[in-house]
């Protein structure tokens, strides 16, 4: 009896040491039950690393590169290393082809970059330029992401966040030619070439309009120089021609221009009759060419000048540089 006491005497002297082990440390207890000795508790709902992002525009051309500033800063009570970004396209319809830093630090690899660790509470913006290729010539949206990678507590996190869809401008050609003969050697206009003082001579003159997306209210316009006159034919394949005689201005308006194959074509005659002033040199036959439309998936403008027409014939293989007056 007097053994079976003292045992349960030590007994409860382990258990009172035990549960005041417990209160005066609980966390010990806690962590080391939870395998997460040393670490603090992340509430993932709030990361350590948060990113805000802004674009220059809401559309972009293929051939010119997207500006993307990414602004950044350090939430957490410690340090951030290894941190990488990286930037792909959802639907694998872009690829990314390079990326220039314009300002910030980092190096960049391909279609990612590495940044330089984070203090608690830094905070910074990097700017930069991404130029796309396309891998599906249909598409004409950019649907993409950033992947944020990093070390925050001896613990590896990732974050990916969707930035904000950009639409692919359409690429809009147009063009003016002047002929004489036609690329394949029909003879299109009349009277002597190289043109003669006091002599009507004949040209051709072709306005077209093709693009590889959806456009609207195309207006194309360009003014017939003094000496220089519409004859009254035309062909027309879209669209309308208008000609003010007042300011010599002529206009081409197509309401809808469908992105693909379709060429869109005006075409009308003009006529050059040489003053004697304008012996030895070439006269102009149509000045001040320039259009204007609009892309009907981003609204983005569309406008150009294109170059004056001679009666040199710029574009006329046969009949190319023969248009200084004689007599």
């Amino acid at each position: 009896m007097v053994l079976d006491f003292f045992l349960s005497i030590v007994i409860l002297m382990f258990l009172s040491a035990a549960i005041a082990l417990f209160l005066y440390r609980p966390h010990i207890v806690a962590e080391i039950i939870n395998g997460q000795a040393g670490q603090s508790v992340l509430d993932l709902s709030h990361p350590p690393l948060s990113l805000t992002f802004d674009l220059a525009g809401p559309s972009f051309q293929i051939n010119q590169p997207v500006s993307l500033n990414v602004s950044y800063k350090n939430n957490g009570a410690g340090p951030i290393s290894h941190w990488q970004l990286a930037l792909s396209d959802t639907d694998q319809a872009f690829s990314i082809s390079r990326i220039r830093l314009l300002s910030g630090q980092g190096s960049v690899s391909g279609d990612s970059l590495t940044l330089p660790d984070l203090a608690p509470g830094e905070t910074g913006t990097i700017s930069l330029l991404i130029n796309f290729s396309a891998t599906d010539s249909n598409a004409r949206t950019l649907n993409w992401q950033l992947v944020s990678a990093y070390t925050y507590n001896d613990q590896n996190l990732s974050a990916t966040q969707t930035l904000k869809p950009l639409d692919l401008q359409a690429q809009l050609n147009v063009s003016a030619v002047a002929y004489y003969n036609s690329p394949q050697g029909d003879q299109l206009g009349a009277g002597p070439l190289p043109p003669v003082v006091g002599l009507p001579t004949n040209y051709w003159i072709f306005w077209e309009a093709k693009s590889d997306g959806d456009f609207k209210d195309l207006a194309m316009s360009g003014r017939l120089p003094q000496g220089v006159e519409l004859t009254g034919a035309r062909t027309l394949l879209a669209g309308q021609l208008k000609y003010n005689t007042s300011t010599r201005q002529l206009i081409w308006q197509v309401p809808d221009i469908k992105g693909g194959s379709d060429i869109y074509r005006a075409g009308f005659e003009i006529q050059l009759v040489p003053t004697s002033s304008q012996l030895a040199h070439v006269p102009m036959l149509m000045a001040g060419l320039k259009y204007f439309s609009t892309d009907a998936l981003s609204a983005q403008e569309a406008s150009g000048t294109l170059p004056d027409l001679s009666a040199n014939l710029d574009f006329d293989r046969f009949n190319k540089g023969q248009g200084k007056v004689a007599k």
